[in-house]
Formats: C-alpha cells, sequence, structure tokens
C-alpha cells in the first residue's frame, strides 16, 4: 500500500510541475518555487486528495460547499491558505451556509489566518445573507483574539446586521466587550 501511495504522490508531483509546453499548474508553481519546493508539493497533494480535492482544481467543492480555501481557514491552516491564496484561490467563495473564508477563520479561532486572508484581499466587512460581518461573529461566538486582530485590520465597528445588531451588541464577553467599546 505504501508503495502504490509513493507511486501515486511520485505521478502527481511530476504532473504539478511538469514545465512542458506552459503547462505548470497554479499549486504546481506555487509548490516547486516555495522555499520548502517539492515536500510542499506533497504536503498540498495529500492534504487536498485527504480532503476530496482534485489537486488541479482549486474551487471544487467538498463538504458543505467548501472550497480548499474555505477548508483551510476552516480547520484555521495558515500555511495552506498562503500557499492557496498564492495559487489564486478565490477569496470571496462561499459555503452552503453563505460563509466565507473569514467566517470560517473566526470558527476556528485562528487570527493569523484572518491576516492572511485580510491581507491578501478579502474584504472584512463582507456579509453572509444575514448581514453578518466577520467580527460580529467572532463578538458573538466570544473569539477575543479574533476580534482584536479584526479590529487592528480596520473592521467596522459600526455596521449592523439585518437585525439591527452591531458586534458590540451581540458580545456577551467582558472582554470582546472592552475591545469594541476601546475601537
Amino acid at each position: 500500500m505504501k508503495l502504490i501511495m509513493i507511486n501515486v504522490l511520485k505521478r502527481w508531483i511530476k504532473r504539478l510541475t511538469s514545465r512542458k509546453k506552459g503547462t505548470t499548474t497554479k499549486i504546481g508553481w506555487v509548490c516547486k518555487n516555495s522555499p520548502k519546493g517539492f515536500v510542499m508539493v506533497e504536503q498540498y497533494i495529500i492534504w487536498l486528495q485527504s480532503r476530496g480535492f482534485h489537486p488541479d482544481d482549486l474551487e471544487c467543492r467538498g463538504l458543505n460547499g467548501n472550497t480548499p480555501l474555505l477548508l483551510a481557514a476552516l480547520e484555521g491552516n495558515a500555511m495552506m491558505v498562503a500557499r492557496l491564496i498564492e495559487a489564486g484561490a478565490n477569496l470571496y467563495a462561499i459555503n452552503n451556509d453563505y460563509n466565507g473564508v473569514l467566517f470560517n477563520a473566526c470558527y476556528a479561532s485562528s487570527p493569523e489566518v484572518i491576516r492572511l486572508l485580510v491581507e491578501a484581499g478579502a474584504d472584512i466587512n463582507d456579509t453572509n445573507e444575514e448581514g453578518t460581518t466577520a467580527l460580529m461573529y467572532a463578538a458573538s461566538a466570544s473569539r477575543v483574539e479574533c476580534v482584536k486582530m479584526l479590529l487592528s485590520l480596520g473592521a467596522d465597528t459600526t455596521l449592523q446586521n439585518e437585525d439591527g445588531f452591531s458586534a458590540i451588541e451581540l458580545t456577551s464577553n467582558r472582554d470582546v466587550f472592552n475591545q469594541l467599546r476601546s475601537a
């Protein structure tokens, strides 16, 4: 079984990093040009395939409609998020719950992933279908470190969801309340 897996990985590494006639895939190029080189290719392939994704399709949908980037954010996997961003993954994809990458990063309690996503161009004030921002979710879920990161990156504390509530009105955590009040 191990030999079969090694052969499969070798085929994917060769395919993803092929320079023949400019056929290098985005993710293959990122893997090949990353500081860790071919080790990254193996990690990508294993990560993507173990979650049911095809290594050539960064926008394929998995469980609950998550793309690879949505799932990496949901897992709080900063390394995969960074590589998927480099490979050109869609920062504005939403899953079946109508939540985007920043919601998933807040769910994972990952300030580092939030920072990576916003620095790559994700809209920090993007809303789901109920008008809820990532800051509102982080505040309501008592994700103190996520609230701090979102505020430091410029999240708007005055926005309200469809029910008319702002982030400060959705929190029941004293630390989050103090962070929002002092913003």
